[in-house]
């Protein structure tokens, strides 16, 4: 993930890894997790979620940040820039 766009206080556009090449589709979203290890014991936390918003080519796309523009902002800024993406299930009347 790589920051596109903030307003000096939250993510407001990311870059993420995955095209045309993958299978995804403009609108889709994802949940942004962030991993590491407590104590020595593997723990992952949500931060956020995007959008994409365009398939720019085959390994990168435009998301919206939808949720959690502070704390993408500040592990992006904290130079960690391999937050995980897990596809949302698409809910009945996705707004």
């Amino acid at each position: 993930m790589k920051l596109a766009g903030d307003n000096g206080k939250k993510a407001k556009t990311v870059y993420i890894n995955l095209g045309y090449d993958d299978p995804i589709k403009e609108g889709q979203r994802f949940d942004v997790m962030e991993d590491g290890m407590i104590d020595g014991n593997y723990m992952e936390d949500k931060v956020g979620e995007v959008r994409i918003d365009k398939i720019m080519g085959p390994k990168i796309s435009l998301c919206k940040v939808n949720k959690g523009g502070e704390d993408i902002l500040r592990i992006i800024n904290e130079g960690k820039i391999t937050l995980r993406l897990v596809s949302r299930k698409a809910k009945l009347f996705d707004d």
